[in-house]
């Protein structure tokens, strides 16, 4: 009989532990709730995203693994912003050339980006372009039709970008928004 009280004893005390768990548990679980409300707020009251860069098309802007915020709430692109796009399902950043109605050339031979016939800043890219015969299929020189922007990555020879028809031009409703690295 003794040894049957102990038993039920240690049975209820294991079922005890499983059924109510400890007070820790609940306030972690409350951080977290909180955190899941604040980021869902932030995301659909101010279209704020958290954009991950995956790869080196924007380096050295951004590196590999940078983590950024995304401003989307009336944001309209401008040349020269940095910006996260969908595309094919995923979210990609690269920087706005031209904006609907702009004509772009790219003079890959003497590493220049001309916008309506003026020379665009390129001080931020990483090293010198190169042609690829057969990857960057768009017309060039391209006009930026309407409801659309010209993006290029910031690292030219490893990005795909609206020079491609991988990317090609992307229209105002899958940009995001404006990206800012996250401090």
């Amino acid at each position: 009989m003794v040894l049957k009280i102990k038993e039920n004893e240690l049975f209820k005390r294991i079922i005890y532990k499983i059924t109510h768990p400890k007070q820790w548990n609940k306030k972690i679980v409350a951080v977290w709730a909180a955190f899941i409300v604040l980021i869902l707020i932030l995301r659909f009251a101010f279209g704020v995203r958290i954009c991950f860069i995956s790869g080196n098309s924007m380096y050295p802007t951004y590196k590999n693994h940078s983590v950024c915020l995304s401003f989307g709430l009336g944001y309209e692109a401008k040349q020269g912003d940095c910006v996260c796009i969908k595309n094919s399902g995923k979210l990609i950043c690269k920087r706005v050339i031209a904006t609907e109605g702009q004509k772009v050339y790219v003079d890959y031979k003497n590493n220049k980006v001309f916008v309506d016939g003026e020379e665009i800043d390129s001080s931020y890219i990483n090293e010198p372009m190169k042609y690829m015969d057969g990857y960057f299929d768009t017309p060039n020189p391209v006009s930026v039709p309407k409801g659309c922007i010209f993006v290029m990555g910031d690292n030219r020879n490893y990005s795909t970008d609206s020079r491609s028809s991988l990317v090609g031009m992307v229209e105002y409703k899958d940009v995001v928004g404006k990206i800012h690295p996250a401090r």
